[in-house]
């Protein structure tokens, strides 16, 4: 079974003020810019959802209390406003993601848990149609240029993105 989190910081995301910052700079028509951590973890046997959720509540490894707040990812999010764009960007080696599932399993006794995997998962909305928002959405990963974009690198990390409209 895969379980998948959210993790939004409560406090100020400078990455995420950074992003918007530059999407500003550059004429985007945005409505909103949101930056989240993706856990995703691939459990079986006994209680899976109950074990992941404590790791999640009952650690720090993935979530400080004091610094984020989470949601399942199959929990309703937000309609988007105008057309939607999500780019998920993970590191091609993730070094979070296997030093997470080590210390659950060694540090927490949790065999249940068989995998971690982190990413980024930006969501931007835009006053835009499809194609200009694909168009930006190429432009900040980096797709088709030799230079990284401004949310990915594509040269070690890999990038997949979508638009909603």
């Amino acid at each position: 079974m895969s379980l998948v989190a959210r993790v939004h910081r409560k406090t100020r995301d400078l990455v995420r003020d950074a992003a918007e910052d530059l999407l500003l700079a550059d004429s985007a028509p945005l409505l909103a810019i949101d930056r989240a951590e993706r856990w995703s973890f691939d459990a079986s046997g006994g209680d899976s959802r109950a074990d992941v959720q404590a790791i999640l509540e009952d650690t720090t490894l993935v979530v400080n209390p004091n610094v984020h707040r989470w949601r399942w990812e199959e929990d309703a999010e937000a309609a988007p406003r105008g057309t939607r764009l999500e780019i998920e960007v993970h590191d091609r080696v993730d070094a979070l993601g296997h030093s997470v599932l080590r210390a659950v399993r060694e540090r927490r006794g949790l065999r249940s848990v068989s995998a971690v995997a982190r990413s980024v998962v930006w969501t931007i909305d835009l006053e835009t149609d499809r194609a200009a928002a694909e168009s930006l959405a190429r432009r900040l990963v980096g797709e088709g240029e030799r230079g990284a974009g401004a949310l990915a690198n594509p040269h070690s990390q890999e990038i997949r993105w979508r638009v909603i409209a």
